[in-house]
């Protein structure tokens, strides 16, 4: 090994010297302050904070949106899309701008539920024409579905332009039928089980006292 060689001579060839503690007198004996806020360094907006991620209303847009990118578009090409549309229609309601502290109420949304929003913006700013929802096959329309209750509240805030400050949080509403069902069938199955086992258990204690019966009498005659 040529290069361990070369390292081995070289820490051999070192002389260190060293200082004894009596003798080290340091300089500076008082504990550094931290450093002051560099508000020219520090560009980021302390507020307003970014919207909270809300699945529910990426979902509702996608959802109330006519017009949407092809499903078998990758990630990179739904973002260049993204752009294109962008050059065509206000996408205020997406933006995402810590410096300046602009955030749109679908900023936090992923790239597809964003595209569907900006898509059907510019589709209805187009009169719904059929060519504004092409893009060379790349986007086509679809059948929506109408916002309702929570999701129709977060999508009126947001406004048609998205620039709305969302304040309705979405409610999580648990499986109440899969419970119920599964709650019946657990308590319906219960009384069953308890059943066999002492019907079994009764025949069990039948069978030993016709045993113990038979040896009784055995012992007798004998």
């Amino acid at each position: 090994m040529i290069d361990f060689k070369y390292y081995s001579s070289q820490i051999n060839g070192a002389n260190p010297s060293s200082t004894s503690k009596s003798a080290y007198t340091p300089t500076n004996t008082v504990l550094m302050s931290c450093p002051t806020e560099d508000s020219s360094a520090w560009e980021a907006k302390a507020s307003p904070l970014p919207p909270a991620a809300d699945e529910s209303l990426c979902t509702c847009v996608y959802d109330a949106s006519a017009c949407v990118a092809d499903s078998s578009l990758s990630s990179a090409k739904l973002g260049k899309l993204l752009g294109i549309v962008c050059g065509y229609t206000e996408c205020s309601g997406l933006a995402s701008n810590g410096t300046t502290g602009d955030y749109g109420a679908y900023s936090m949304c992923g790239v597809k539920d964003q595209l569907a929003f900006a898509l059907n913006k510019y589709y209805s700013e187009q009169g719904e024409s059929a060519t504004a929802c092409s893009f060379d096959g790349s986007a086509s329309t679809k059948a929506t579905t109408s916002a309702t209750g929570t999701c129709s509240s977060q999508m009126k805030e947001a406004g048609t332009a998205g620039t709305g400050t969302v304040t309705t949080e979405a409610t999580a509403t648990a499986d109440s039928s899969s419970s119920t069902s599964t709650s019946s069938s657990s308590s319906a199955g219960t009384p069953t089980i308890i059943h066999q086992s002492a019907a079994f258990g009764s025949l069990q204690v039948g069978a030993y006292l016709a045993i113990a019966l038979l040896t009784g009498m055995g012992m007798i005659i004998l």
